[in-house]
């Protein structure tokens, strides 16, 4: 099921992109085209944009737990805390 829907994927945003073309529709169409672009490279590499994501908030997380161990004991203190 899951080759079926991604050749299924493929041929509409192929006929999207032959549709916007002839409609004069350029920007929609590289649009389109960037989908494609991403369903191709997402099926490959099987890295995608949630991994991304995922990657990036760990990052985050990481940074802010190495800022507030560096400045645990720093002099200055938010006003909420006693």
């Amino acid at each position: 099921m899951g080759d079926y829907t991604y050749i299924l994927s493929l041929v509409i945003v192929v006929a999207l992109i032959v549709t916007f073309y002839r409609n004069n529709s350029h920007i929609l169409m590289l649009v389109v085209v960037a989908v494609g672009v991403y369903l191709v490279y997402s099926h490959e590499t099987g890295y995608t944009s949630k991994d991304f994501k995922n990657q990036i908030v760990e990052s985050i997380d990481n940074t802010v737990k190495d800022y507030d161990k560096s400045h645990k004991n720093s002099p200055l203190k938010d006003e909420n805390s006693k």
